[in-house]
């Protein structure tokens, strides 16, 4: 997260699905909150599982229309897409929905 800048990332189940999304936020209060005596190497290595997370972004369905994308984009700094399985496909981020339609205006 720290090396691309991202503040939020989704976190994916060993089947590649979408579970939710991990924050910074969900992270510093997790930190915050137990004092877990780790070193940096220790944390890089300590399962997301463990850490509660605030809030899950919504997905799309690849299929989903662009209403379906703006409702939840207006809300999300990225919105998840999905499969029909729920497989995660990738992300679509605020500032493509934005560039996209500022390309066309």
């Amino acid at each position: 997260m720290e090396t691309h800048k991202y503040s939020s990332i989704p976190i994916l189940s060993n089947d590649g699905e979408y579970v939710g999304t991990l924050t910074e936020g969900d992270m510093l209060w997790y930190l915050y909150n137990n004092d877990t005596g780790m070193s940096r190497d220790e944390l890089e290595e300590m399962p997301l599982t463990v850490v509660p997370r605030r809030i899950d972004y919504e997905p799309v369905n690849a299929s989903s229309n662009m209403e379906d994308l703006l409702s939840k984009i207006m809300k999300q700094n990225f919105v998840p897409v999905v499969d029909d399985c729920d497989n995660f496909i990738g992300i679509v981020k605020r500032k493509d929905v934005i560039q996209y339609y500022y390309d066309r205006a």
